[in-house]
């Protein structure tokens, strides 16, 4: 991602908004230069029983004895095989995934861009947009170490 600005700029947070099912992601941001990255995410995971909101609410049974599997704002709707190899039957949506807005801050780098390298090693995550925030950076053509 690069800015208008032709100059350099500097990167100091910055979001992905992830659609996930069972992930264990992170997210390393890179600037030009060479190994010039910061992780920023490191292995985050989502809770199949907990939910985002409202804060007292009840921990999901993942069994789905009361059949509320499509309640909102739960973690993660990622279903678990039980020991016979089924999926609780009703109500569940094995394919729905929750969206979230991941922020982070980073220590900020001066640089023309700024690439966001997502990895996931579990489940499935799809990123459906990336914002950095930044902010002027020297304008003058010079070389640091």
């Amino acid at each position: 991602y690069q800015s208008m600005d032709p100059n350099t700029r500097m990167v100091k947070k910055g979001r992905v908004n992830l659609k996930t099912w069972n992930p264990k992601f992170s997210v390393k941001m890179l600037t030009d230069g060479v190994e010039e990255s910061q992780t920023v995410i490191s292995d985050r995971t989502k809770s199949r029983t907990k939910y985002y909101r409202p804060a007292y609410q009840a921990d999901y049974v993942v069994s789905n004895t009361n059949d509320d599997h499509g309640t909102p704002y739960r973690q993660d709707y990622s279903v678990q095989l039980t020991a016979a190899g089924t999926a609780p039957k009703t109500g569940v949506d094995p394919n729905r995934m929750q969206e979230t807005q991941e922020t982070f801050s980073a220590s900020p780098r001066r640089g023309r861009y700024g690439q966001m390298n997502i990895s996931n090693t579990q489940g499935r995550v799809k990123v459906t947009s990336v914002n950095l925030d930044t902010y002027g950076g020297n304008k003058t053509y010079n070389s640091r170490s």
